[in-house]
């Protein structure tokens, strides 16, 4: 996939992506400390390392989990499939 997309568009597709991801994580953490009820307390316990840590690659997880919860998705599906 990342082959086909940079051949299409002449970018690489996970750098870009990771990137944009970074440049969206403050708003989505917004976003996920917003929710309430059962989904709003999953967040809040899959965001606390993003706290406590200062690491890139964690808060990349933590935000892409969280993204999957607020969808209601699995999150162990997503890296099951696809990571």
């Amino acid at each position: 996939i990342n082959a086909v997309f940079k051949r299409i568009t002449i970018m690489p597709l996970q750098s870009r992506f990771l990137s944009q991801l970074d440049v969206l994580s403050d708003n989505l953490v917004k976003l996920f400390g917003k929710r309430g009820g059962k989904i709003g307390r999953k967040l809040k316990s899959i965001m606390v390392p993003i706290s406590a840590e200062n690491d890139v690659d964690l808060a990349r997880e933590c935000v892409l989990k969280g993204l999957c919860v607020y969808l209601n998705e699995d999150p162990q599906n997503l890296v099951r499939e696809y990571m």
